[in-house]
């Protein structure tokens, strides 16, 4: 474990700006068994000197191809046609923030049966 892999991989770390102090980035490279979760979404990684000849026998990209990578997932995601977080023309919302569980249920089932007659 080098750091800068756990970082860039490391879900508290999402759309922040990680500025490294270590003097060189890189050399290791990024191996795929050390991630800390699979979908890195760190939102910059701001090094003073960056080497993309990794040195490390278990490397299997470099830092620079996974940040390319996040990009073009991250643009992918932005342009395809049905965004996955945004609620269909027909969605029913129900408002739960001061039920318990036995209401939220109650109002969401009743919601349902308007709905299925």
């Amino acid at each position: 474990m080098v750091g800068y892999q756990e970082i860039v991989s490391d879900p508290s770390y999402t759309d922040q700006a990680v500025v490294m102090t270590y003097p060189l980035i890189g050399n290791y490279g990024i191996t795929d068994d050390d991630y800390e979760c699979k979908t890195p979404s760190i939102g910059a990684l701001i090094v003073g000197d960056y080497n993309d000849m990794p040195s490390n026998f278990r490397y299997t990209k470099t830092v620079g191809e996974v940040l390319e990578e996040m990009k073009a997932r991250d643009w992918a995601d932005s342009h395809r046609a049905a965004a996955p977080l945004q609620a269909a023309a027909d969605a029913v919302t129900v408002d739960t923030t001061h039920m318990d569980f036995q209401q939220s249920m109650d109002a969401i089932l009743q919601e349902i049966r308007k709905r299925v007659r």
